[in-house]
């Protein structure tokens, strides 16, 4: 009976991190394909490259389980480029955080999160840095966005989410 319990913890354990079981001799993994086509113009495209989201459209970052006076830095990647691939020219690209305001883009920005609307855990710091490292291949721009979330010593335990920033990117004509 024992037996039987560990045998079916270790099953449910090794399905519970999305890991594919198979026989001593044989496994096999489902993959999946996605895409966009999207005409030839010379419109911007930003693509996240290192922490994207499920859709391939935003980036997500995700702390797991901190600690009260705790902090935890993580970082994403992108790709700006033009659809019809002609170039991005880096002396003529502002990139960072877009403002509250919507039209305003900073290199920094601070989210303080409160209780209320799904969120458990106040007392979280969330800032947002578009690392001045970005550099361009030629043909394409890419940035890097350092997030770093510090739990106040006081915090509320809980889930903690922020929904509010995006990466802006605006190149002059």
């Amino acid at each position: 009976m024992k037996k039987l319990l560990l045998v079916s913890l270790l099953a449910m354990s090794a399905t519970s991190f999305a890991a594919v079981v198979g026989s001593n001799e044989y496994v096999e993994m489902p993959v999946k394909v996605r895409g966009e086509v999207v005409e030839t113009t010379d419109e911007l495209v930003i693509t996240p490259l290192k922490n994207a989201g499920v859709d391939g459209t935003s980036m997500e970052f995700d702390f797991g389980k901190l600690t009260q006076g705790g902090t935890q830095l993580l970082e994403g990647t992108f790709e700006v480029k033009r659809a019809n691939g002609t170039r991005v020219v880096a002396d003529n690209v502002t990139i960072g955080m877009l403002q509250a305001d919507n039209t305003a883009i900073a290199d920094s920005i601070q989210s303080v999160i409160t209780s209320g609307a799904g969120v458990e855990a106040a007392g979280v710091t969330v800032d947002y840095r578009v690392s001045t490292n970005a550099h361009s291949d030629g043909n394409s721009y890419k940035g890097v966005l350092a997030v770093n979330a510090t739990v106040a010593d006081d915090a509320e335990f809980g889930n903690f989410l922020d929904t509010t920033r995006k990466v802006a990117v605006r190149v002059a004509p």
